[in-house]
């Protein structure tokens, strides 16, 4: 009954996070009809295309465009006849089809499938369980696409946006795991201790370090965009990047203690008269044993994801000293950083709080186990 509740509230959320919309360009697919040969002039090479629009307000119109070519034929896209590719339409003042430019190849179909595969893979490992699971990842994407986002565009202070959007995820996704029980308690007051942890050790890396935000990816970008579009009010951009070092920490939090606090349970139920010092000695192997295998996954994560620039420093010869004071380098280690540390604090904190709950000095108290 009680996941029967829990499902109902999520799927509840769910829909309310669909209500809200955020505006986009008009974008659509279209076939292509025909193509041209490659005419080479002053402003470089083009192709004339004629396509149809597949989908959206101007569905079924065949217009003609012209696609232009860099010399890099990586920036390119050169579809053929009949092919399918996602274009740009853009409109006059009176909402009238201007023209059409072709962003680019669609790639919709190939994610989907994919996220498809990964949902039929989690359901046959985790059988029932994997619709929790999946459930989860769909509140997830809701509560940070749809809520987050636009409070930031609002000009809500985002630290305490993406700390609330953070704890809010969080209680949804302990909800579907754990159900509505001391367990589910325990793990949510260890997740918000090391989001908590998370954010106070961004703030004092931030101010230490002299970070400003103004040079991490997208950054300039979105300046000029918050300057050009009416309602986006977003200026302060270091507590936009410890927001996203707190969001990059929830995850892995979250898997710590879900993690630890299993193991516990277990241990507690299958040994009855077990003390809480024996029990807090069997919660820290198991976080010790968690954090050996997950704390390395994390650290290479985070070096994959600076790969293609470690590859170009060193092409260019950029002396280290240059490297770690540049602040985009500041904030990849800030993230790797602050994430590891709140993942290996949380171990204490959550089998301290969790051999409190469910043990006395005596024994176990059996009434704590679900």
């Amino acid at each position: 009954m009680k996941y029967r509740l829990s499902f109902i509230l999520c799927f509840c959320l769910v829909i309310f996070f669909q209500s809200v919309r955020l505006r986009a360009d008009i974008y659509s697919k279209a076939r292509i009809i025909k193509i041209e040969d490659i005419v080479s002039g002053s402003n470089g090479s083009s192709q004339n295309i004629r396509l149809k629009i597949t989908g959206g307000k101007y569905k079924n119109r065949v217009v003609d465009v012209k696609n232009y070519l860099w010399d890099d034929k990586h920036y390119n896209t050169f579809p053929k006849e009949n092919n399918i590719v996602v274009v740009r339409i853009h409109e006059t003042d009176g909402m009238k089809l201007e023209y059409v430019s072709i962003s680019g190849y669609p790639r919709d179909k190939i994610l989907f499938s994919f996220f498809v595969v990964f949902l039929v893979v989690v359901f046959l490992i985790c059988g029932k369980k994997g619709f929790r699971l999946a459930f989860s990842l769909l509140i997830n994407i809701a509560i940070l696409w749809r809520i987050m986002v636009p409070m930031l565009k609002a000009g809500f202070n985002p630290l305490f946006v993406c700390v609330v959007s953070a704890l809010a995820a969080a209680a949804i996704i302990l909800l579907l795991i754990l159900g509505f029980n001391k367990k589910y308690f325990s793990a949510l007051s260890c997740v918000t201790a090391g989001v908590l942890f998370s954010g106070f050790t961004t703030i004092l890396f931030i101010r230490w370090s002299d970070v400003s935000g103004n040079f991490i990816d997208g950054s300039r970008m979105l300046l000029v965009a918050a300057r050009m579009i009416s309602d986006w009010h977003i200026t302060e951009l270091r507590s936009l990047v410890a927001g996203g070092v707190i969001i990059a920490s929830l995850g892995t939090v979250t898997d710590i203690v879900v993690d630890v606090i299993t193991g516990i349970y277990s241990v507690s139920e299958a040994i009855p008269g077990i003390t809480r010092r024996e029990l807090f000695s069997s919660g820290m192997n198991i976080g010790r044993d968690v954090l050996g295998g997950m704390l390395g996954s994390l650290l290479l994560v985070f070096t994959a994801m600076s790969l293609v620039s470690s590859i170009l420093y060193s092409a260019l010869g950029i002396p280290f000293l240059r490297i770690v004071n540049w602040e985009f380098f500041a904030v990849t280690v800030l993230q790797a950083f602050i994430s590891s540390m709140s993942f290996v604090v949380s171990v204490p904190i959550t089998v301290t709080l969790t051999s409190f709950i469910l043990s006395k000095r005596g024994g176990v108290k059996h009434s704590c186990i679900e």
